[in-house]
């Protein structure tokens, strides 16, 4: 919408504002797996998660400076963002998308499942309780006083 009304009240023609917003849309799987990433990186390593910056910095790197670097072909293709179709300019093609969707999706569930497995800190009043899940020595939802 940013670029489109702009351009749409520039030309007097509002068609183009539905291609720039799906233009816009297509990134949406290429963010996916950074914040797969995070999650899974949070999940099983949480001091970790710092790096996920890193990655992302990576990712604009190489695609504002990779070629001015002429980094190699392999390195640029490690960037999600180098997937994503184009658009408008190219044609829509779907199966990068799925694919970095899928690749987000499972990254995801990765972070989740070891999160699953973490134990659960509640605050209660003063009071601050460890939830222990049925992975641990509890039953699956025992609570064991932290605090005084």
């Amino acid at each position: 919408l940013g670029l489109g009304t702009p351009y749409a009240i520039e030309t007097s023609d509002a068609g183009h504002v539905v291609d720039l917003v799906g233009a816009a849309l297509a990134y949406l799987p290429a963010i996916g797996v950074l914040m797969g990433l995070a999650v899974a990186l949070y999940g099983i390593a949480p001091r970790a998660l710092p790096a996920t910056w890193v990655l992302l910095v990576g990712c604009f790197v190489v695609g504002f400076l990779g070629q001015v670097l002429k980094l190699p072909h392999w390195v640029v293709e490690l960037s999600p963002f180098q997937h994503t179709p184009q658009l408008p300019a190219a044609s829509l093609s779907a199966s990068p998308l799925a694919v970095l969707t899928a690749i987000a999706l499972v990254l995801t569930g990765i972070g989740a499942l070891a999160l699953r497995r973490r134990p659960a800190f509640v605050v209660e009043g003063l009071r601050v309780t460890r939830r222990v899940g049925a992975h641990d020595h509890g039953s699956g939802g025992d609570r064991h006083e932290l605090g005084p």
